[in-house]
């Protein structure tokens, strides 16, 4: 029982434990205090300049050192370089300024400070505590305590300070506890897992849409899709309207946007049937006041990815009382822009009308739209479009009847109507070698690519359907054979049209309508009324039309005398399924539907019995 306490008082005290280390988010939401290991109790302090003193320093507020700001100054902002680094700059809540690495010394602010001094890593993480090095170094801080002496060279007091060994051993003073502090006002939404990631579709974005009349205009920006977003720490940004000390406290954080959409830089229109060519200039890249305000603003460029990287140049100036900041813009990482003084870099767009329509035309280049704001949401400066000349598109009215393409090396668009063929004209039927022999008149169109035979009834029955396509100005039915003279048994007819079609798949009207007289073997289901009353010499049975079928099929037959006539359906074991005709009928041609709708899928027979004459034929039901 004693043994088994123990344990469970074992597992409470490991659930008790603080780890040295905030998890996620907590580094956005809160600031921390840091706690000497050595020295229990004592939080690193933010201390104005006392004489020779080193700052930041470790420690309880002494009364005769009047610089001690108050709670402020023992809490520090852990800012991730970016979201999911393990790098971090360490700012103190009260001044603004970071800490940085001189030597063995740790101090806060200064000039000419290199990143690799000032971006801090946890190490040997241990519980409640952890070292912190720098993340480009071996080492780490350390806690020091140093005595004071009275002019006469006696010990009156102390001081502690904050140092950087790369040789000492470890030991207690190198190791602190981070605790949360004061959570930050306003930073619910800072969060690093609620960043948009859609670089997958840099350069990809939806293309423009058409226009929906001729004056149609579209907005300025279109198909507007954020690909990636971060939080830059304040330490990073000359926010205009915020002091350092503000910032601190009103928005630690920024977002940086990048968004991608087209912009719309020409909008055009020709004179209807005139062929013309317009040169209009095509700006492109960034404008010189925008690069400025980047400059003067913020350091941090885009990687090939597409994912937001900070480009921190070595020196850096950044970290001194201006803040100034840099946006680096190189055309692997976004893409060109321009050194002149007022407007972005141009280029001649081409645009050639060849149309007798009214055309109207908008041009797009993909635009970056860099977007930089505080965590209230709150703009920095106006939203910054950089002009992608290479990713281009268009968008025209009307929106059928019109072709536009693009050259990249010419930069040219072309427009050219793309209105379907007109119907082939003068379309006739005669007989050819006892086939029907079409012919038309060839259309004119220059991209037409073939012409469509459509036809109904005859040998194939049924409605009208595409029978064939050619690309001369003829077409010879070899399926159907043609009937002249006085009308004959098993007679029918056949009839025909036809479209032209261009190279775009444009379909022109029907051309006029033509019909031919055919003889069916067998005959179709348009027999039994196509019959003029010839004369009947012999008993027949048709084949049933359609067949396979499903659930109605006609059968026709016709009987030579007056009798007694039975029309009867059976499966394949001879088991009568159905009865169509059971009465006295004369000499003529007949038509009977048959709707198996309730029988099952398979082959059947039906038979015609009438006088002494007796024909089967099989079918087939599919459902």
């Amino acid at each position: 029982m004693k043994k088994l306490l123990t344990f469970i008082f074992s597992l409470m005290l490991m659930h008790q434990i603080v780890y040295a280390i905030p998890s996620g988010d907590d580094f956005y939401q809160n600031y921390f205090k840091i706690e000497s290991k050595g020295f229990s109790g004592n939080y690193l302090t933010y201390w104005g300049p006392i004489n020779n003193f080193i700052n930041p320093t470790i420690g309880t507020h002494v009364g005769y050192f009047d610089y001690y700001s108050g709670a402020n100054s023992q809490q520090w902002l852990i800012a991730p370089v970016q979201p999911g680094s393990d790098e971090f700059f360490i700012i103190n809540k009260y001044s603004g300024n970071p800490i940085y690495v001189d030597g063995n010394s740790v101090k806060y602010n200064g000039d000419a400070i290199e990143k690799s001094k000032q971006i801090f890593k946890f190490q040997n993480i241990n519980g409640e505590y952890c070292q912190i090095t720098l993340a480009s170094d071996i080492g780490f801080l350390y806690h020091k305590r140093h005595t004071t002496y009275n002019i006469a060279g006696y010990p009156n007091g102390y001081y502690y300070s904050l140092a950087y060994y790369t040789n000492k051993p470890s030991d207690d003073y190198s190791y602190f506890n981070i605790t949360v502090a004061e959570s930050i006002s306003g930073a619910s939404n800072v969060s690093a897992a609620n960043l948009i990631d859609n670089t997958n579709q840099i350069g990809n974005i939806p293309y423009p849409p058409q226009l929906s009349s001729y004056n149609d205009g579209l907005s300025d920006l279109v198909s507007t899709t954020t690909i990636a977003e971060t939080w830059v720490p304040f330490c990073l940004v000359d926010d205009p309207a915020r002091s350092r000390q503000l910032q601190v406290l009103e928005t630690p954080y920024y977002k940086l946007i990048r968004k991608q959409a087209y912009k719309k830089v020409i909008t055009e229109h020709n004179t209807p049937g005139v062929a013309q060519e317009i040169t209009r200039s095509e700006t492109y890249g960034i404008k010189y006041t925008d690069t400025y305000k980047f400059q003067t603003t913020l350091k941090h460029s885009w990687s090939a990815s597409g994912k937001i990287e900070a480009k921190i140049s070595e020196p850096i100036l950044s970290l001194s009382a201006n803040y100034s900041q840099q946006l680096e813009i190189t055309k692997t990482d976004v893409h060109e822009y321009s050194t002149e003084t007022e407007i972005t870099k141009a280029t001649s767009r081409k645009i050639f009308f060849n149309s007798e329509q009214a055309v109207r035309i908008l041009i797009f280049n993909l635009a970056n739209i860099i977007r930089f704001e505080r965590m209230d949401g709150s703009e920095v400066f106006q939203d910054t479009e950089i002009l992608d000349k290479d990713i281009t598109a268009s968008s025209a009215w009307p929106t059928v009847g019109i072709i536009t393409e693009y050259d990249p090396v010419l930069n040219k668009n072309t427009i050219t109507d793309d209105l379907p063929p007109v119907a082939p004209q003068n379309l006739n039927v005669v007989l050819d070698n006892n086939h029907p022999r079409l012919t038309w008149d060839s259309n004119n169109e220059s991209d037409l690519s073939h012409y469509e035979i459509w036809k109904k009834g005859g040998e194939e029955g049924g409605d009208w359907h595409l029978k064939s396509t050619t690309s001369n100005t003829y077409f010879i039915d070899y399926d159907e054979t043609v009937v002249t003279g006085p009308a004959v048994a098993f007679e029918g007819k056949a009839y025909y049209k036809i479209t032209a079609v261009d190279n775009n798949s444009n379909i022109s009207p029907f051309s006029n309508q033509v019909e031919i007289r055919i003889r069916f073997e067998p005959l179709s289901k348009s027999w039994a009324n196509s019959m003029d009353g010839g004369l009947i010499t012999e008993y027949l049975l048709l084949q049933n039309y359609p067949n396979p079928f499903n659930p109605s099929t006609t059968i026709n037959y016709q009987i030579k005398a007056k009798g007694f006539v039975t029309l009867k359906v059976y499966d394949m074991l001879g088991k009568e399924v159905a009865t169509l005709v059971n009465n006295t009928q004369e000499s003529g041609r007949y038509s009977v539907e048959l709707n198996a709708k309730e029988l099952p899928s398979g082959v059947y027979i039906y038979s015609l019995k009438v006088n002494d004459f007796v024909q089967n034929i099989k079918m087939t039901l599919l459902k």
